[in-house]
């Protein structure tokens, strides 16, 4: 079974047993949250059905808030809403730290409920490499229906223009952001299932003294008239993508 191939692909011909050689994609198969562009070896994962106490939250504007919530989730019992609040920013961002080890490139996959009142989206990866700091940066803007990537200036250029989300109970929609922290060129990112190759741009990087390690962001923007509540699931990080 080796990792990423179809659950009846072999690798022998009429061979019909293999050595069980990666014992994640074996989980992935039984039933493990990670079930979406499973390339990478998984560094941290989480499906909220033990809380928020692995990550950091902030907010913003009046009102905005991460909690536990049964209301919609991917699958199990549990997910994390993001209420955006009401006012001039209204932003929520969670992030999550992991410590330096050798550098390669790095994703981040999750799942996404939208409400109509939704501004953006935003996944951030950033690589504190001891002297220098490395932002790859997607945002995703749900009126004009486009992906944008930060470029080395930090300023949001449109790489694609996969349409406005659809809205409404339960419709979840799938992302996965990679890039390639061996240098400072993106990866690819998926939406749904569409690939788009993003390995010709580069991050914004600047000088830093912050000792080594990652810090993966999710960020939620609503308007500035009405509370803006997003749910998430399902978020996997991992390295060592290929």
């Amino acid at each position: 079974m080796p990792h990423g191939t179809r659950d009846d692909a072999n690798v022998e011909i009429d061979v019909d047993q293999y050595r069980l050689d990666d014992m994640a994609e074996l989980a992935a198969r039984l039933g493990s949250i990670v079930t979406i562009q499973r390339s990478g070896k998984v560094v941290f994962l989480d499906d909220f059905e033990s809380g928020l106490g692995g990550w950091t939250t902030s907010f913003l504007a009046a009102g905005g808030q991460v909690v536990i919530s049964n209301n919609a989730t991917y699958q199990g019992g549990c997910s994390s809403r993001l209420d955006s609040g009401i006012g001039a920013i209204p932003t929520t961002t969670m992030t999550k730290w992991i410590p330096a080890f050798e550098w390669s490139s790095a994703g981040i996959a999750c799942m996404w409920l939208v409400d109509n009142d939704l501004l953006s989206l935003t996944w951030v990866i950033k690589r504190y490499s001891g002297t220098r700091l490395t932002t790859w940066k997607v945002l995703y803007t749900r009126a004009a229906g486009t992906l944008s990537y930060f470029n080395a200036a930090g300023a949001p250029v449109v790489f694609a223009t996969p349409g406005i989300l659809a809205a409404g109970y339960k419709s979840f929609h799938a992302f996965k952001f990679v890039c390639d922290m061996t240098g400072v060129n993106y990866g690819r990112f998926y939406l749904d299932g569409v690939h788009y190759d993003l390995s010709a741009y580069l991050a914004a990087d600047v000088a830093s003294a912050d000792l080594p390690y990652m810090q993966f962001s999710i960020e939620l923007r609503g308007d500035t008239v009405n509370n803006t509540a997003a749910t998430l699931d399902n978020v996997v990080l991992t390295f060592d993508e290929f």
